[in-house]
Parts: structure tokens; C-alpha cells; sequence
């Protein structure tokens, strides 16, 4: 019993980890650097780590306020070269002055992050007050949409001409009689795109339709064009953040990375 037990330990000792070779390591000094150089610190420290935002409380998990966000940090397992990949890929597309005004002061890698008090799972989410980013890892396919949308997030809070929770500009481009507060209107399903709207979460909350919108921008354009020439206000919603862009540091230099589709100024 005790040798087959050994043998099992010599075994699973034997598997390497996904940071096992050398071009692993590789990818992943090269993504911890390019975000260093902006000042940005990566977190991938796994072993069932949890990270918790500020808002979270001393409380049990049903009585947590909705402000809190709780990550299982990413392991071996999760961070692999693809993701590391995938992640890098997204952050090589921003201006370096960009990102170093955004002040994002940690990017963490999650294997799962939850609203505490729903239990209910989140693809991303970005603490501004104390400038973390989480984003999940264990669906690479929508890294670059989720990594997009909280880079956002944190640019537009360094940079708030006009980004607020009281957008007039934005809302004005709304369909007529819409409010974030009662969603679309029931008569629509979930099963296609809110009218005005990239997807069914742009349409929860005024940030998070400026985040969507931006996210398509830079990680579905093409997606996006088709919608923006059908959809006058999803149309209208790409212009404004396009005249925004023009207003942040690097902004123009962001801008010459978006598909011709998007910054196309012929778009009428």
C-alpha cells in the first residue's frame, strides 16, 4: 500500500504544470512586463486564493452588500499560454501613456468571480476605488471582450469628459422612452439584441453600455459594423466614444488600431 502510494506521489510529481517549460515562463514574463511598464502588477497566485473588493464586509456571504465582488485567484491550471497569450495580445493594442494615466494598480486573474450575495458569476469586474482589475480566465474565447470592457472602465474613470452616471450626451442617443432602470421593454426577449443596444448588458446600466460598446469596438468590429449601419443609435453611441478617444492621452494612437469600419469618419 505505502509503495503504491509513493508511486502515485512520483507520478503526479512527474505532470508538468502548465509554467513548467521554458516558453510558458516565456509568455509570461512578457505579459507581466508589458504591464509593469505601465505600472500595472499581475496576480495569478492560485492555490485557492481568494481576493475579495473593498466593499466586501465582515458579514456572512447572504448579507454582503451588492458592491461585493469575490475572485478565486487563477492557477497553472487556468493561466495558460493561450490566455497569456490572449491577455497580451489586448494590452500591446493600448498606447503606453494610456494605460499609465488609467492608474490601474493590479490586473488579477480569476478562475471564478462571483457577486457575493447572488452568487451569481461575472466575466469581469473593476474596483475603481482602490484601481484593481478582475477578469476571468477559464473561457479564453471571450478574453479579449471581457480584458476590453474593464480597460475601459479604468480609462474612462482617469479620463471622465462626460463619462458619468448623468451622461446627458449618452442619453440622448437612447431610444426614446428607454431607462437603464427598467430595461427594454418586455415585449422584447432575450433571445436577440435590445434595439440601441450591443447586448442584453449594455442595456443594464449606463456604464455598462459604454464599456460594451467600446468592447465591440476593439474586440468584435465587425459585429459591430454590421450592427451601427442598421441601428441608428448604436451608431450614434460609436461616434460619441469615438469623439471621446480624441480627448484622452494616446487617443488617436488607440484610435489608428480600430478596424477601418469603426473610425471610418464616412459613417453618416
Amino acid at each position: 500500500m505505502r509503495q503504491s502510494i509513493l508511486a502515485l506521489v512520483v507520478a503526479l510529481l512527474a505532470i508538468p504544470s502548465a509554467r513548467a517549460t521554458p516558453a510558458h515562463d516565456a509568455r509570461l514574463v512578457a505579459l507581466s512586463a508589458a504591464l509593469a511598464r505601465v505600472g500595472i502588477g499581475l496576480d495569478t497566485r492560485g492555490g485557492g486564493v481568494v481576493a475579495a473588493m473593498a466593499g466586501c464586509r465582515d458579514v456572512v456571504d447572504r448579507l454582503q452588500p451588492s458592491s461585493c465582488y469575490r475572485c478565486i485567484l487563477a492557477d497553472d491550471r487556468d493561466v495558460t499560454d493561450d490566455v497569456l497569450e490572449r491577455i497580451k495580445a489586448v494590452v500591446d493594442r493600448y498606447p503606453t501613456e494610456m494605460l499609465a494615466q488609467a492608474d490601474i494598480h493590479t490586473l488579477k486573474l480569476c478562475r471564478r468571480l462571483d457577486r457575493v450575495a447572488e452568487q451569481h458569476p461575472y466575466g469581469g469586474i473593476s474596483d475603481l476605488d482602490t484601481r484593481h482589475a478582475m477578469i476571468v480566465v477559464t473561457k479564453p474565447e471571450f478574453l479579449a471582450s471581457i480584458v476590453n470592457h474593464e480597460l475601459f472602465h479604468m480609462i474612462e474613470s482617469a479620463f471622465p469628459a462626460g463619462m458619468d452616471e448623468h451622461d446627458a450626451e449618452w442619453e440622448r442617443a437612447n431610444p426614446v422612452g428607454f431607462s437603464y432602470e427598467a430595461g427594454p421593454s418586455s415585449s422584447e426577449t432575450k433571445k436577440a439584441r435590445p434595439a440601441g443596444f450591443v447586448n442584453w448588458y449594455a442595456a443594464s446600466a449606463l456604464q455598462e453600455d459604454r464599456g460594451s460598446t467600446f468592447e465591440y469596438m476593439m474586440a468584435e468590429p465587425e459585429a459591430l459594423c454590421e450592427m451601427a449601419t442598421n441601428d441608428p443609435v448604436v451608431h450614434a453611441k460609436v461616434k460619441i466614444i469615438l469623439a471621446r478617444l480624441k480627448t484622452f492621452t494616446g487617443g488617436y494612437d488607440l484610435m489608428d488600431t480600430l478596424a477601418p469600419c469603426v473610425r471610418s469618419a464616412g459613417w453618416r
